[in-house]
C-alpha cells in the first residue's frame, strides 16, 4: 500500500499493475470500493486511515488481483467484530 496515495488511488495502481488496463483497472477499484465499504474514504489517502482502516486496505489490494489462494496471518487482529466477520 502506498501511503502518499489516496484508497482508490492504491486499488487502480495495483489493478493496472496485474495487468488490467484503465479502464478495467478502475471499475475493480470502484467495485472493491463498494465491496469493502471504503465510499467515504475512497478519497482520503492510505496514511491519513486508521489501523483498522489500513488494514482493511492492505487485504482488498490483496484480493484486487483475484489470487486463486490467499494467506493471511493475522491481517484481522485489528479490524472490528463485523468487519472481520464480513471479509
Amino acid at each position: 500500500m502506498a501511503p502518499n496515495l489516496t484508497v482508490r488511488e492504491n486499488l487502480e495502481l495495483i489493478a493496472g499493475i496485474y495487468k488490467c488496463d484503465k479502464l478495467r483497472s478502475k471499475q475493480k477499484a470502484e467495485e472493491t470500493i463498494s465491496s469493502f465499504g471504503f465510499s467515504d474514504i475512497a478519497q482520503s489517502k492510505a496514511k491519513t486511515l486508521s489501523g483498522g482502516w489500513q488494514r482493511l486496505l492492505s487485504i482488498a489490494v490483496a484480493l484486487i488481483s483475484e489470487p486463486k489462494i490467499l494467506f493471511l496471518d493475522g491481517p484481522t487482529i485489528v479490524l472490528d467484530v463485523l468487519a472481520r466477520r464480513e471479509l
